[in-house]
């Protein structure tokens, strides 16, 4: 992703973030990531640049969650087909900004 200073701001999808979306953390804590990479694919079709991911939460073993939900996204079409998609991963027990590519 390039950035330059004519660019005004980067569109950040904050839905699949356990902590910050009740929904979203009901459907991993479930176990339905199926349903999940769909609210991440409706960030990026709604203009999310990169969207934030965390699976920070008590009651989910977030290393396991992370693994799950990314290699989904990793798989599935839901990457724009003339871009690639960033995501910007948040869990508490590490920080990494990566491009999943097309």
């Amino acid at each position: 992703m390039t950035t330059s200073a004519s660019q005004n701001f980067v569109n950040i999808g904050e839905r699949t973030n356990v902590t910050g979306s009740a929904r979203f953390r009901k459907l991993i804590v479930n176990g339905d990531y199926a349903t999940a990479v769909e609210v991440a694919r409706q960030q990026v079709e709604n203009g999310a640049q990169i969207i934030d991911i965390n699976m920070d939460e008590g009651m989910l073993d977030g290393a396991e969650a992370m693994t799950t939900f990314l290699n989904l996204i990793a798989a599935s079409s839901m990457k724009p087909s003339s871009h690639s998609m960033f995501a910007c991963v948040s869990p508490s027990f590490c920080f990494a900004a990566f491009i999943i590519s097309g």
